[in-house]
């Protein structure tokens, strides 16, 4: 078992100090705590939790914050946990891995010796605000964003330069390929891509699961565990038994995601998502994987269900749903039973709303299959939930 030094300081990861056998047996109870306060009987349907092939060095993205201090000294990590609020300037971080952990040092040094001063988010004041690290497991490729606001300028050829000086050797054989500026003057204490510039390199970096290839820009979103990742797909394609008969509809679809992993194994698959960037971006990613039958919906989910209602309805065989942290709402739920699909594959990252959204679709006649957990986030209590049903 490793501790990092930041442990009971940092925000980021609090269990740590927690057996990898004992974190697993606690998130299955998380789960089953979760069903059972919305009425689902999972005992029978529930499948032992999968594990991730990786405990340490998994993130492939990490967002660090630049902190003003008092004294006007700058420090740049993670924020603290609830009894530390402040941000923890991280020497190490087990969970993203040294070859990030060493751009974050480049990019502090380097704004300390330029003398850059960090934002201050209640004064509205100061230049730095966030450095976001994407890397590719497969391709060794990391892309470097710089987040600052209007108020001020660094040298960017003497930036780069900097970056660009970490060895691939002493960067675990990793090596940056696209840095980024971005330009943010909201208030919100958030990430806004107001303007961006790409200083160096390329705009994306490429991760592979299984066979399928996944182009990362700097606003996508990609689950965090890349080598979790074909455990979820796999399992979900296992579940869902794909056949070449099968037309699939795949909501809140994002770049492509599952669908382009089960697509060559089904008829069609037509995904619907509302980012209009992360439309385009599933385009490439088809094109990229020589994929054909797709077709997507640049819409929000539950008007597209109620204005393609007739084309839909006896169209599809199967749905996956992977939604954002809410669920599904009642509308997209009504709206969904109205077709009449006969299997649901549900994807979820919170057990409460998928419970709460599972309760809904037993209700109406659906019976529960398989609760298969999936652990995408070790050291932490998040869990990703596979729930396969079938109508009645």
């Amino acid at each position: 078992m490793k501790i990092c030094r930041h442990f009971n300081y940092c925000g980021g990861c609090n269990l740590q100090d927690t057996s990898y056998r004992e974190q697993l047996e606690l998130k299955t109870k998380l789960i089953k705590e979760r069903a059972d306060k919305n009425g689902v009987d999972i005992k029978r349907r529930f499948k032992k939790i999968l594990s991730s092939p990786v405990k340490y060095n998994y993130r492939n993205k990490m967002e660090f914050t630049f902190y003003a201090e008092e004294d006007g000294g700058l420090c740049l990590g993670l924020h603290g946990n609830k009894q530390n609020r402040r941000v923890i300037e991280l020497k190490e971080c087990l969970i993203a891995g040294p070859e990030v952990i060493n751009i974050l040092k480049a990019a502090l040094m380097f704004a300390r010796d330029n003398n850059l001063k960090g934002y201050h988010r209640y004064r509205r004041k100061g230049y730095l605000r966030y450095l976001i690290i994407r890397k590719s497991v497969s391709k060794k490729e990391l892309m470097v964003i710089l987040v600052t606001t209007s108020q001020g300028r660094f040298k960017k050829e003497e930036y780069i330069k900097k970056l660009l000086s970490l060895s691939e050797s002493k960067n675990e054989g990793y090596k940056i390929t696209g840095i980024y500026h971005i330009i943010n003057d909201s208030a919100a204490d958030a990430v806004n891509f107001e303007k961006e510039k790409l200083l160096y390199g390329k705009e994306f970096i490429e991760e592979k699961v299984g066979r399928i290839t996944y182009r990362i820009y700097n606003q996508s979103f990609f689950q965090t565990n890349s080598r979790c990742l074909k455990v979820l797909y796999e399992s979900a394609k296992k579940l869902l038994k794909p056949s070449k008969k099968d037309k699939v509809l795949d909501l809140f679809c994002g770049a492509g995601g599952i669908g382009l992993y089960i697509a060559k194994s089904v008829s069609e698959v037509t995904g619907i998502e509302i980012n209009s960037q992360a439309i385009k971006k599933a385009h490439e990613n088809m094109r990229i994987n020589s994929i054909k039958n797709m077709n997507f919906i640049n819409a929000d989910v539950r008007l597209s269900l109620k204005d393609n209602k007739e084309e839909f309805r006896g169209k599809f065989n199967k749905v996956i749903i992977d939604p954002p942290r809410a669920g599904i709402s009642r509308k997209v739920f009504e709206r969904l039973i109205e077709l009449n699909i006969p299997k649901v594959l549900y994807i979820s990252c919170n057990p409460e709303s998928l419970f709460d959204n599972i309760r809904l679709f037993i209700k109406a006649g659906y019976k529960l299959k398989v609760v298969q957990p999936v652990d995408m986030f070790p050291h932490t209590m998040h869990v990703e939930t596979i729930v396969l049903m079938e109508s009645g």
